[in-house]
């Protein structure tokens, strides 16, 4: 059944019919980036000091503490001979700091500095990002609902829900409005992106898929270099959040005006408005329908998604067990996989998130990484044509590490190109041996079942995602080094891991 499904892809070349789906996709990918990286820009650590007069932010008139982060102030008493005297600062009183100066003053205005966010309410900045997290862990244990109700209506609601979201946080005056409009943005977004995903590889032709998801990739990282630019020109949080999320703000537009994968349609036993979308793909591209291997999958088709219907939740949990676990194959893929997107997720968002411990300049630093993966993106599918998906990945991991030991080793070098030449290097290895991963996803796992083992997938993502966050925020302190060797030790790993499953380039 699935083999003959994608011999009616094979008569249906790459046409305007696909834009609809490479649109949606790419505008996804667009949406990636936005959500993760913002932080380093507006919720970017600043130094600060209290100010024990509610009037004078400024701290001319305070008695400032020996540390650059002070929850508690000396007790300012206003002398005879002077506005005020250092030995009555040295006292023993202290005092909770009323109002707090951010140093430089003139520094670009965070989700934190608006609000104020340190000392006992710093908790509030810290769940800036891991509440995103959250959410998109909550979020991949739903994408599955695309296999049920269907890839568009997923996409459709789920864009709605995430538009809502940005508004919330570009305009909500509550912190609290703000952290649960970025737990709905993690929310919805691996229930577009892993459902996108799909849509795009079911109404893809075999033969095009790789080269198609490489080139549709490149928008994400268009998406990191325009943010270090944007960021370069836009002080204000708000303001820079909005600017970055202008283009998802039109996700519903597409979403509404999107065709359902005739291939899922298929496999739940709707042949006749799988027939209808592939005469319309066929006139809009110039290919032929197979007619006669769709009305062979009827019957089949019809029967399975019956049966499917009425199953309870025992049963639901069983089939989980056996379409998953049911044979060696497959338990190897599901135990595999998830661990292979964990690896690739610590370093794909360690590498941005801890930019900090390698050049002062964020803004230069997000437009490398970015623009450097572009061009090497276009030619992923030219190096899984000639290696394979597993040599690639390989040979990939063995890149990223050597990059990671290199700039181990360079962190005080003073030629300093040669450690821009490393973490571009590093970025890109690790950009396509994510591409790789979501490919190899897509054509190991089942149609039936492809949405649902994204999500399984993702959960092992997202789990990367807090990793590399928690190490982020442990890093600022003193352990510059730790991401570094986690990076290492997690890709050789990797590189073992991958050796497991079955090559999948050039299948069906």
């Amino acid at each position: 059944m699935e083999i003959a499904n994608e011999d009616i892809l094979d008569g249906l070349p790459l046409g305007c019919w696909n834009i609809q789906f490479i649109a949606l996709m790419s505008m996804v990918f667009i949406t990636g980036p936005v959500q993760y990286y913002n932080s380093v820009f507006t919720n970017k650590f600043v130094n600060y000091t209290c100010s024990t007069n509610e009037n004078d932010l400024y701290g001319i008139n305070s008695c400032f503490s020996n540390t650059s982060q002070a929850c508690k102030q000396y007790e300012f008493v206003q002398s005879e001979d002077a506005l005020y005297s250092l030995e009555v600062c040295m006292s023993n009183n202290t005092q909770s700091c009323i109002n707090y100066k951010f140093n430089p003053v003139k520094e670009r205005t965070t989700f934190t500095t608006e609000f104020s966010l340190v000392c006992q309410n710093a908790w509030l900045s810290d769940w800036f990002q891991l509440i995103l997290t959250l959410g998109c862990i909550v979020g991949t244990v739903c994408t599955g609902v695309g296999d049920r109700y269907g890839r568009r209506n997923v996409i459709r609601v789920s864009s709605l829900i995430h538009v809502f979201s940005i508004l919330v946080i570009g305009f909500s005056p509550d912190p609290f409005l703000i952290l649960a409009g970025r737990f709905l943005i993690g929310f919805t977004y691996p229930l577009l992106n892993n459902t996108a995903y799909t849509l795009l590889s079911e109404t893809t032709p075999p033969k095009q898929r790789a080269l198609l998801c490489f080139m549709v990739s490149s928008s994400f990282y268009v998406t990191v270099m325009l943010i270090g630019v944007i960021a370069s020109f836009i002080s204000e949080w708000r303001v820079l959040y909005l600017a970055l999320s202008s283009l998802p703000l039109l996700l519903p537009l597409n979403a509404f005006l999107l065709d359902e994968s005739p291939r899922w349609l298929q496999q739940q036993g709707h042949i006749e408005e799988a027939l209808a979308i592939l005469e319309k793909a066929a006139s809009l591209n110039g290919g032929t329908v197979k007619y006669y291997i769709i009305k062979n999958m009827g019957l089949e088709s019809s029967t399975t998604i019956k049966n499917n219907n009425y199953k309870s939740m025992i049963n639901i949990f069983k089939s989980f067990a056996i379409d998953f676990f049911g044979t060696n194959a497959m338990i190897k893929i599901s135990l595999t996989m998830p661990l292979l997107w964990f690896i690739v997720a610590i370093s794909y968002f360690g590498v941005p998130l801890t930019g900090h411990h390698f050049t002062d300049n964020l803004y230069l630093y997000m437009i490398v990484i970015g623009a450097a993966e572009l061009p090497i993106s276009m030619f992923g599918s030219i190096l899984v044509k000639k290696l394979g998906n597993i040599n690639s990945t390989t040979g990939l991991f063995a890149i990223l590490v050597a990059s990671m030991l290199g700039i181990l080793y360079l962190r005080n070098h003073k030629i300093w190109w040669i450690k821009w030449v490393l973490i571009t290097l590093s970025m890109n290895s690790i950009g396509l041996c994510w591409n790789i991963v979501n490919i190899m996803t897509c054509e190991l796992f089942p149609t039936s079942l492809r949405t649902t083992a994204l999500a399984f997938c993702n959960i092992g993502y997202y789990i990367g995602f807090f990793t590399a966050s928690y190490i982020e925020s442990v890093s600022e302190k003193s352990l510059w080094w730790l991401f570094y060797v986690v990076c290492c030790i997690s890709c050789v790993i990797g590189s073992l891991l991958i050796r497991f499953l079955p090559e999948t380039h050039g299948s069906k």
